[in-house]
């Protein structure tokens, strides 16, 4: 039965060709951009999930007050010697971990190459889920010396993935100085708000600098030029920390500074970090969680309209077939078999639309950068959650779609169908 439905379905769409492309190609485009749209929405929402303890990894905020104009400022730059004192004022603290990003340049073939870098404390690799293909995440940063790459960077550089072992000379200020490679690290995520490609240990960010800068980086409460992240044992929350926070602040700072400035110390938790623009810093990237509800609604507007679109000319389809039907019932179809065979061709042919939108999204998702002006890792075919969508979909606009002309229709008696086929050609006339 289902192929007898099969086969009509097919010769219907042949039958009725500028119909059906209009109903198979609206459905299937809408279909294709509302896919890209909320794939794009779900990567957004996607940032830094991969991290196996984001839960309890923060960034330390500052949030000020201008005393002049009463101006909110938010800041997560920090001076170093304050990220000494709090990891030795506060047993909670797990791991605290200082990263501040720069630039610096790398010979190859000769020349100098300028690269965006990171440089981070040795912990960075234990806590943030980096995972390194070579090299142990434990001590690949424990020496100054040493230096972590990707692995495009690693064939970039060297032409091989396995570069552990090999030197880089980089120059950080004006002094060339060799790196040794220590590890090769998965390349990072898209969805990542921390992107590197070459990751330092921190201390290189001092020891770089001329001799009384160093000084004045180490010892100067006042100059910030890191974020401080920090991990929290197992039983510490964030609110026990944050309350600890203004007597810190005033025992290093001064009360009258606190006061004036209305100085005030937060814990960002990471899932919060790429949607909140009012903090932006040099180590992570942001975004507007205003975009990703507008793109979302877009979707689901245009997929509203290829629905309406597709279920108005099936339904209008159907007014034509009375003739048809009428002698289905005359040869001796009855009721369910006339209600089964409507709602089956609506199916197959929700099913040539919805596949072909998939089709058509499944190619253009690699050109989704030139729309959204970032790398986008899509991947519609493995994704659970786009099938279960489309077959949820599916099983909607068929039953939309097909019960009315099926209950309708499959009610009616030969006579019905035939009086209504002339009714409609007289209209039509």
């Amino acid at each position: 039965m289902i192929r007898n439905y099969f086969k009509i379905a097919l010769r219907n769409l042949k039958k009725y060709k500028i119909d059906s492309f209009i109903s198979l190609s609206g459905l299937a485009i809408g279909l294709c951009c509302c896919i890209i749209l909320i794939m794009y929405v779900r990567f957004e929402w996607s940032y830094d999930n991969f991290h196996t303890d984001k839960s309890s990894i923060y960034r330390l905020t500052e949030r000020t007050v201008n005393s002049r104009n009463n101006q909110i400022r938010h800041n997560t730059i920090h001076p170093y010697p304050q990220s000494i004192a709090l990891k030795e004022e506060f047993p909670e603290i797990k791991s605290l971990i200082n990263i501040s990003g720069g630039s610096a340049q790398f010979l190859k073939d000769g020349k100098y190459i300028l690269e965006p870098i990171k440089f981070a404390d040795p912990e960075f690799l234990s806590e943030f889920t980096f995972p390194l293909i070579f090299g142990d995440s434990k001590t690949a940063l424990s020496n100054l010396d040493n230096i972590v790459i990707t692995e495009s960077a690693a064939k970039k550089y060297f032409g091989k993935k396995n570069a552990v072992g090999e030197l880089m000379t980089i120059r950080l200020r004006d002094e060339p100085k060799d790196f040794m490679v220590s590890g090769i690290a998965k390349d990072i995520p898209a969805n990542s708000s921390i992107q590197f490609n070459f990751l330092l240990p921190f201390d290189n960010q001092i020891i770089s600098a001329p001799p009384e800068e160093q000084k004045t980086l180490r010892e100067n409460w006042y100059i910030g030029f890191l974020e401080t992240w920090i991990t929290l044992k197992e039983g510490a929350t964030k609110e026990d920390l944050e309350a600890k926070f203004p007597a810190f602040l005033e025992r290093h700072y001064g009360s009258s500074w606190v006061e004036r400035d209305q100085i005030k110390y937060g814990l960002q938790p990471l899932s919060q970090v790429y949607f909140n623009e009012n903090y932006r810093s040099g180590v992570t990237q942001s975004s507007n969680k205003t975009y990703s509800l507008i793109l979302g609604s877009i979707a689901l507007v245009i997929l509203l309209i290829a629905g309406i679109n597709f279920m108005s000319l099936t339904l209008s389809r159907y007014t034509s077939r009375y003739h048809e039907i009428g002698i289905r019932k005359t040869v001796g179809a009855i009721r369910h078999q006339i209600k089964f065979q409507i709602i089956g061709e609506v199916f197959i042919t929700c099913s040539f639309a919805i596949i072909l939108g998939i089709v058509l999204a499944e190619l253009l998702a690699p050109f989704s950068d030139v729309l959204f002006q970032k790398e986008l890792d899509l991947s519609l075919i493995s994704d659970p959650v786009l099938w279960i969508s489309v077959l949820g979909l599916l099983v909607i606009l068929t039953l939309i779609t097909s019960l009315y002309p099926a209950v309708k229709i499959s009610g009616e008696n030969a006579t019905s169908l035939f009086q209504m086929t002339d009714l409609h050609k007289k209209f039509q006339c």
